[in-house]
């Protein structure tokens, strides 16, 4: 079926076109284009691109956004809008996240980017973050109760789904970019830290069963305990883990002295953060005392796209 294709609508009856919709996610690490052909919660992605622009780096120290990511960000959003323009793409959500939201220059930086490339960039609150974050995870697997986690550069969003819905959320600046002040990882000083921040986490004192974890290096660490346990399927989409198992792989992330090798291999540029998002991990576990944690491919850009449909499309 072609993105121009119709099809009856089981709800409504009426004859249902694929949509093409693009997504402009500016984050503190990378910004990407996605470009879907979306019918409902059918969302199946024809362009995918990201480019490691680093905005948040130095961010907790300057206050400001990183003038070499800067400049490799715009040039980058120049580039994604002539994508769009060519793929025909009807509907665009530009958006930035922790990094824009937080830098003292964000504001400039949005009206910089509106200037030169005529995108206008949502900058999402933390609440809305995690609301999106839940919305993408309800997106990919309808009905779910439990907690979601969404990872990103800057920052961690936390959402409670519950009956099927995104119930409540928050954020916490526990992103790997915001916890690595330079120098060598030191286990026991980011535990420190990240235990400190969600000690009084809501979201972490009254759980469901499964955590959804949402986020590249979260998807990374997924697909290292495909490969220790040999699971016969690798597909990273509901991927689900027990809890207990994923600590104890969290552990050995986390001491450096095993799976080095693999991390390396599996996360590539990724690798450097790594640790930080298994201690925030194995964190969220240990005080939400989750039995098990799956893994959603599926996040704030499905979230969103998810938002905008209305409740006949949805279903």
């Amino acid at each position: 079926m072609t993105a121009t294709s119709t099809t009856r609508s089981r709800t409504a009856g009426k004859p249902v076109r694929w949509k093409r919709i693009g997504v402009v996610d500016v984050g503190s690490n990378s910004v990407r284009l996605v470009v879907y052909d979306v019918r409902g919660r059918a969302m199946q992605p024809r362009f995918n691109e990201k480019v490691l622009a680093g905005l948040g780096r130095g961010l907790t120290d300057t206050g400001r956004l990183h003038p070499e990511g800067v400049e490799i960000a715009v040039a980058a959003l120049s580039r994604f809008a002539s994508i769009t323009r060519a793929q025909k793409v009807e509907a665009l959500f530009p958006f930035a996240t922790a990094a824009v939201r937080e830098a003292a220059d964000g504001k400039e930086f949005v009206e910089r980017v509106h200037k030169e490339t005529g995108l206008t960039l949502r900058v999402l609150s933390g609440g809305d973050e995690a609301k999106f974050a839940a919305e993408g995870v309800l997106a990919g697997t309808p009905g779910v109760d439990g907690i979601c986690g969404d990872l990103g550069g800057s920052s961690l969003e936390l959402a409670r789904l519950a009956n099927g819905r995104y119930e409540s959320g928050a954020t916490y600046p526990l992103g790997p970019l915001a916890l690595d002040s330079g120098g060598a990882f030191n286990e026991e000083k980011i535990l420190a830290r990240v235990k400190d921040v969600l000690s009084g986490a809501p979201e972490l004192k009254k759980t469901g069963d499964t955590f959804f974890a949402v986020g590249g290096a979260w998807r990374s660490i997924g697909t290292m305990h495909m490969e220790l346990t040999r699971a016969p399927l690798h597909m990273l989409q509901n991927y689900e883990m027990d809890a207990g198992d994923l600590s104890k792989l969290l552990s050995e992330i986390l001491s450096g002295k095993k799976h080095t090798d693999l991390v390396v291999e599996v996360a590539k540029r990724r690798a450097v953060t790594i640790p930080y998002a298994a201690a925030v991990l194995k964190t969220v576990l240990d005080f939400g005392k989750f039995k098990s944690v799956m893994i959603s491919s599926y996040g704030v850009r499905e979230g969103i796209i998810f938002d905008s449909l209305d409740q006949a499309e949805r279903l």
